[in-house]
């Protein structure tokens, strides 16, 4: 719903009340130990407000904890939350390596749920990391199944979206970014709106003809749905690539000044992806 300070209270509150001693039997009909469980999604909320650091941190433990335990659901299910975890960090490399750990061990013993997302997870690495055709295949063969057990993959379609961008495919892209979009506007899902909004001004920018106005205007909705929301990542997404955009145009002076601001915000994650990419914008526009 968006709703990212309040979800991440409610995940804080609920690690103060674990007691896996206790909670043994929960573990065991739900098929998830409930801390790990808690850890490995509060790292959500957590990078989506813009704490890339304390979300790996949250994933981290989610695996330490389904470790000790030894329950196999959950092991599968911290391997898919780490490997969603990296990829939001933009660390295929690594996404891949747990994404594949968590495919085997839920192919091994008929986990469904997490065959599905681990495979979406594999294929978002395989994207980024410049394999987009095998990338997207994948992604693709996860959706399905995702589907077939009753789980949304909005975000999904939009990363799919931007990787069919990615090989000249545009056209593709904008068809799932437009399913999704309006999938959003149905179900109330609004934490990944303002993402789906920046891939779609992606896109049009890839274009024969580039939309620069429209493409503009999905920056800067994208930019008013990640502030409405307190989700700085996207909104450091949307305004490099709307900073990137006005430079192009020789709007210099105004794409640094948005782009400092939210850089500036960050007091963690400069070794990320997104960050290096605005600290290099910000340099060039500097220069």
């Amino acid at each position: 719903m968006g709703e990212l300070t309040l979800a991440h209270a409610h995940f804080e509150q609920a690690a103060t009340n674990i007691d896996p001693p206790r909670q043994r039997n929960i573990t065991e009909l739900y098929g998830m130990d409930v801390a790990a469980g808690c850890s490995g999604y509060a790292a959500f909320p957590l990078w989506i407000m813009g704490y890339p650091d304390q979300a790996l941190r949250r994933t981290l433990r989610a695996l330490s904890l389904a470790q000790e335990r030894g329950h196999l659901s959950t092991s599968a299910m911290a391997f898919c939350h780490a490997a969603i975890c990296h990829n939001l960090r933009r660390e295929p490399q690594i996404a891949q390596e747990l994404a594949e750990a968590g495919l085997a061990l839920s192919n091994e013993h008929g986990f469904g749920l997490w065959t599905a997302l681990c495979t979406i997870e594999l294929g978002l690495a395989l994207a980024e990391s410049g394999q987009g055709a095998k990338g997207i295949a994948r992604m693709e063969e996860g959706v399905r199944a995702a589907r077939e057990r009753g789980v949304g993959t909005d975000l999904t379609l939009g990363v799919v979206a931007e990787a069919y961008g990615q090989i000249g495919q545009s056209s593709a892209g904008m068809k799932l970014i437009e399913d999704a979009l309006a999938t959003l506007a149905k179900i109330g899902q609004y934490s990944i709106e303002p993402e789906l909004y920046r891939i779609r001004g992606e896109l049009l920018l890839l274009r024969d003809a580039p939309s620069l106005a429209e493409a503009e205007h999905c920056f800067r909705t994208a930019i008013e749905k990640a502030q409405r929301h307190a989700a700085k990542s996207w909104e450091l997404r949307a305004t490099t690539s709307l900073a990137r955009l006005l430079a192009s145009q020789g709007r210099h002076v105004e794409a640094h000044s948005m782009l400092a601001e939210i850089y500036n915000w960050f007091s963690e994650g400069f070794d990320t992806a997104d960050l290096k990419d605005a600290k290099a914008l910000l340099d060039e526009l500097s220069a």
